[in-house]
């Protein structure tokens, strides 16, 4: 490995970046248009605009267009930082079949461990305990509701299905996650 394309923006990148120079590794950089002025593009060696002509977010999840941006800059290794693709066991694969080195866990453990339905599955499959929970998602909103069988706070069984806790907050919408009541939390929208 000698040059470390980071598919992330921000302190995160910027971390890994002072960590794969203090190891001696090139690094390559990649923003949306958005942040064309942030400071994690200007830490890279050297850095490019990713999924042009898209929004922030969509942009950093464009796969296709941070391993084109990897190979075009001669990176030969991706590391995804935290949160967005860092979980994600189709942009592994997609990394390494286009024979970069993905630097995370491996694709089989992504599978499990990227989705936490999954992730808690396996605890509870080798005798872990885990924090209660509705098992899968609802149909409908009345079973988030608190019930003698089920004293999990509201905005936690809706957190536990999505990667990242503003997914669920704009599956369900501003209006009806206010509705839901949450034991004395306040509403589940407050708490994003």
């Amino acid at each position: 490995m000698q040059k470390v394309l980071v598919a992330n923006r921000g302190e995160i990148a910027i971390r890994i970046f002072r960590a794969c120079q203090e190891l001696g590794l090139r690094t390559v950089g990649i923003y949306a248009a958005e942040d064309s002025l942030s400071l994690h593009r200007f830490k890279a060696d050297e850095s490019y605009q990713v999924g042009k002509g898209r929004e922030a977010v969509a942009a950093y999840l464009d796969m296709d267009d941070i391993i084109r941006i990897a190979k075009q800059s001669g990176a030969d290794a991706i590391h995804p930082g935290y949160g967005l693709l860092s979980e994600n066991a189709e942009f592994a694969r997609k990394v390494r079949a286009a024979g970069l080195t993905f630097v995370g866990p491996q694709t089989e453990l992504l599978e499990t461990f990227g989705d936490k339905v999954a992730a808690k599955a396996a605890a509870v499959a080798h005798g872990l305990t885990v924090i209660p929970g509705t098992p899968e998602l609802p149909a409908t909103l009345t079973r988030l509701r608190p019930s003698p069988r089920n004293t999990v706070p509201a905005h936690a069984q809706i957190r536990q299905w999505w990667r990242w806790p503003g997914d669920a907050h704009r599956a369900f919408g501003r209006r009806v996650t206010q509705g839901i009541p949450s034991r004395g939390f306040g509403s589940a929208d407050q708490l994003w």
